[in-house]
């Protein structure tokens, strides 16, 4: 059985003024970070070894590991510490220990596999999911670094490049931008939001289709006298778009945004603590008070010791139609009794309720 992580621890388309960008790099790494660092204890002890990967980052509109893969990954010792730190009685000792977390050489995926733990205390955990929230709202954006217009052939057209930005040794205006990553780019939204959701020296392909020139860089015309071009697939790194805020020409993307935000509410909603109730002696004597609150009271049954005055004063008998209201308004009552919004004390009253409905038609 999985040993509690504490434990481990005690044992030691018009012209766009934007700038899509990114900063060219001269090299490129070849991998992420591996997961798996150091020397440190492991969530599990299972025997298919510690996970590996090549991208342990979050990414908005991607599903988030699941605990099975989680419990694999293998914790480097100096987050134990870390962890330890943020239940510290020594609030300079917590507050270290949370910028430590929040950097980036420590893998979204390793904090993700300490967040099962059980062991951690309120504030430790609260502490390590505000962390992940805010790398995943805040995380850097990628950039091309070009000016461009949609245009009417369902492309993105390159308008100008900006100087020491990607744009300007990967591309050239008048390029027209067709796909990236494999997804079909007809609008500047489209390439935005992809290039945005990506993050600085990450790799991204494009297909782009390049009006053909003679050495004299003139264009070539086929023999309707229409410019000749060519299909070209292009890899490159991305920059950041901080490097244009110089230029006052940013764009941030709202679906790059918006998923960031869906994407913190799921890690809120999976990792974060349910909230508390308190019930203040207030609470406590009008939950009383509306326990003890007469079902009598309640429309349905109101209206069932209506019907049966009227039927009484027409000493009519109880027919189908009436019998069939009443079935109706025995299934609302039942329906609204399993509404889980709704306070236990709300709860136990509609099935004093409902109870009471039973009683007076069966007597009916």
């Amino acid at each position: 059985m999985r040993e509690p992580l504490l434990n481990l621890l005690h044992k030691g388309r018009c012209l766009l003024p934007l700038a899509l960008s990114v900063l060219a790099l001269d090299t490129v790494a070849s991998a992420q970070t591996p997961l798996i660092e150091g020397k440190g204890g492991t969530l599990s002890n299972t025997s298919d070894g510690p996970v590996t990967t090549m991208d342990d980052r979050l990414i908005p509109g991607r599903a988030l590991p699941s605990d099975a893969v989680l419990r694999r990954v293998v914790i480097p010792q100096h987050v134990y510490l870390l962890l330890r730190g943020l239940g510290s009685p020594d609030w300079s000792v917590r507050d270290k220990a949370t910028r430590e977390l929040a950097t980036p050489e420590i893998s979204d995926r390793v904090l993700l596999a300490a967040m099962l733990d059980q062991q951690l205390g309120i504030e430790q955990r609260s502490r390590l999911l505000g962390v992940l929230t805010k790398r995943v709202l805040e995380a850097p954006r990628g950039a091309v670094g070009i000016r461009m217009r949609s245009n009417i052939q369902g492309a993105v057209v390159v308008e100008a490049v900006i100087p020491g930005m990607p744009g300007e040794r990967f591309l050239k205006r008048g390029d027209r931008i067709v796909f990236i990553e494999g997804r079909k780019v007809t609008t500047s939204e489209d390439l935005t939001s992809v290039v945005q959701s990506r993050q600085p020296g990450d790799i991204l392909e494009f297909q782009i289709e390049r009006r053909v020139a003679n050495e004299d860089g003139v264009n070539r015309l086929d023999e309707e006298g229409r410019p000749l071009t060519e299909l070209l697939d292009l890899q490159f790194p991305l920059g950041s778009i901080k490097q244009l805020d110089s230029n006052g020409n940013i764009s941030k993307s709202s679906q790059v945004s918006k998923a960031r935000q869906s994407l913190a509410n799921g890690l809120r909603s999976r990792f974060g603590l349910a909230p508390l109730r308190v019930r203040t002696p207030d609470v406590v004597e009008e939950e009383r008070s509306f326990i003890n609150r007469p079902t009598d009271e309640h429309p349905a049954i109101q209206w069932l010791l209506l019907t049966f005055e009227q039927l009484d004063d027409g000493d009519e008998p109880l027919d189908a139609t009436t019998r069939r209201l009443m079935e109706r308004r025995l299934g609302s009552l039942v329906l609204e009794a399993s509404d889980s919004r709704k306070s236990d004390v709300e709860l136990a009253w509609l099935q004093k309720v409902i109870e009471r409905f039973e009683a007076l038609r069966s007597g009916g």
